[in-house]
């Protein structure tokens, strides 16, 4: 009896739902047809006779070279002292093995503060590598290189280069 009545409300189902789909599939569907081109139409731009970047420095006085400039330039003390400053900082600097596998390469300049005997009190980044493991693998080293001589309190710009090989 209950099959029965199972069997009858699925033939009553079927015969809805067929009755419901014969009027869709006798309409005929005409093809579609494409929608017209959009125009578009941009604007003109408006071109200023001024230029985007303007020079505000006042007018610099030619260079003109030093009578003397033909003998050989010695180092100024400053670029003594960096270039000591460098090769006391290669037998303490490290290249970081993380930015060994990256590949990362890059200049750090460090703003050192020297004591009065030359010690590194503070080493700050001046100017980023672009990698944060490069920039402080220099401020260590910086700071494990021990004084650099001097006699007065004194800052400098350290360059640092991680270069792979």
């Amino acid at each position: 009896m209950l099959l029965r009545r199972f069997l009858l409300a699925l033939l009553a189902s079927l015969l809805l739902h067929g009755i419901s789909l014969i009027p869709g599939m006798l309409h005929v569907s005409r093809p579609m047809v494409a929608p017209p081109p959009l125009e578009v139409v941009l604007p003109t731009p408006v071109l200023s006779a001024d230029p985007l970047l303007k020079n505000t420095l006042p007018p610099s006085p030619p260079l003109t070279a030093p009578a003397a400039a033909t003998t050989k330039a010695r180092p100024t003390a400053t670029a003594q002292a960096i270039s000591a400053a460098q090769h006391k900082l290669a037998d303490h600097l490290f290249y970081p093995a993380e930015a060994v596998a990256a590949g990362w390469e890059g200049e750090v300049r460090l703003l050192l503060t020297l004591g009065p005997a030359g010690q590194v009190l503070a080493a700050e980044v001046a100017a980023s590598s672009g990698h944060g493991v490069l920039d402080q693998a220099a401020r260590r080293a910086a700071f494990a290189m021990g004084p650099l001589g001097g006699g007065s309190r004194r800052e400098m710009i350290l360059p640092v280069v991680f270069q792979l090989r």
